[in-house]
């Protein structure tokens, strides 16, 4: 199956600088706290200590949604891709200001993947879900007679993805969304 193989590895590394952004920002945070502690202001010092909690935490949850989004987009689905692209985006934003942005580089990162998770196409795809509808229902045979009687095109004219339902003169690519018409083949 084609998948969106470059967009997955840059959404998990990012993940895994979000998270490690987490703990950069952590401590930071932490030597901070034990400055001004040391300069005598041991109220500030402990507001730093309950923040470092915060900051990981932030970093795990923003990592990992990052990380489910690319999983998301490993599954090739269209719809489920872009969904990915989508959360991915999501979380790096809530992520942005405790983990420095997954040290920037996983800002870029996450920015990058999700675009390349917005603009990836399948080719040739022909998903499981789409042929186990059409195979075992008793229309599958009718709607083949019937392109083959009218001369319907098996594959989009602009995506190559498969035209398996298609009989009433105008189309629906399940892939790319394009709409053709007979005479467009």
């Amino acid at each position: 199956m084609n998948r969106p193989l470059a967009s997955t590895i840059l959404l998990l590394i990012a993940g895994g600088f979000y998270i490690i952004g987490g703990f950069v920002a952590a401590s930071i945070v932490g030597w901070l706290g034990a400055l001004t502690a040391s300069l005598g202001a041991s109220g500030v010092a402990q507001e730093a200590q309950e923040s470092v909690v915060i900051v990981i935490s932030t970093g795990f949850v923003s990592g990992g949604g990052i990380i489910v989004g690319a999983l998301l987009v490993w599954t090739g689905t269209r719809r489920k891709v872009l969904i990915g692209g989508i959360i991915a985006l999501i979380f790096s934003l809530i992520g942005i200001i405790n983990t420095i942005g997954g040290l920037i580089v996983g800002l870029v990162l996450t920015i990058v993947g999700a675009v390349l998770a917005f603009t990836w196409k399948a080719h040739n795809a022909h998903t499981s879900l789409r042929t186990s509808n059409y195979h075992t229902s008793s229309n599958y045979i009718n709607t083949q007679i019937t392109k083959k009687l009218r001369n319907v095109p098996d594959r989009c004219p602009r995506c190559g993805g498969y035209n398996i339902v298609g009989y009433t003169g105008i189309y629906d690519c399940f892939d790319c969304g394009y709409k053709f018409a007979e005479e467009h083949v």
